[in-house]
């Protein structure tokens, strides 16, 4: 018995000789494929946003301005800030942002009409979004720090943890294709 003819015998086989389990393993093997063939692929459109030039070969954008929360999109569990609304009016969509604790809790103690400096650059070498490195008070308090801010760009521009994620998802359609071809493999003989 050999695997190889065992998933091309229920890859290649006639629709009306299966049944509508083998149709169903046969949908698993080609998911399989496809996941195994397309997750390099779509690593890079996921972390393809958040490539670029770093600082200070990019250059620094300093704002200051207010989060709102006004803009945020429905599907948002919780009533977050999703965008920093500029001095001049200009709207940067910031919905990463609500994961750092400082500024969220700020913001809910001191409310969001106080205004706030920030620092950031555009990715995509200044065609992408605006990430923020730095976010502080106008007195200087610092609620974003830039070592917080790279180290979560690092993880995003990364292609190693989407990929391995769908790599993951991979194997196990793998296995259950590869059982399901040694099964329809015995019940050929």
């Amino acid at each position: 018995m050999n695997i190889f003819n065992a998933i091309s015998g229920l890859l290649y086989r006639a629709d009306a000789t299966l049944s509508g389990r083998q149709k169903d393993d046969r949908l698993i093997l080609e998911m399989a494929i496809v996941f195994t063939l397309f997750s390099p692929l779509l690593s890079y459109i996921a972390t393809r946003p958040y490539q670029g030039n770093l600082p200070p070969v990019a250059p620094i954008v300093k704002e200051i301005g207010i989060f709102a929360t006004k803009k945020c999109p429905a599907r948002s569990s919780e009533r977050n800030f999703c965008v920093f609304r500029s001095s001049t009016g200009e709207l940067l969509p910031v919905e990463y942002i609500k994961e750092y604790s400082g500024i969220r809790g700020f913001v809910k103690t001191h409310g969001d009409n106080v205004k706030l400096e920030v620092q950031g650059f555009y990715l995509v070498n200044g065609k992408g979004k605006y990430w923020i490195t730095k976010v502080s008070t106008l007195s200087g308090e610092e609620l974003l720090s830039e070592v917080d801010s790279y180290s979560k760009l690092k993880s995003m521009r990364s292609m190693d943890f989407p990929l391995s994620r769908l790599y993951m998802v991979a194997v196990v359609l793998w296995i259950i294709s590869i059982r399901s071809a040694l099964r329809f493999d015995m019940r050929r003989f």
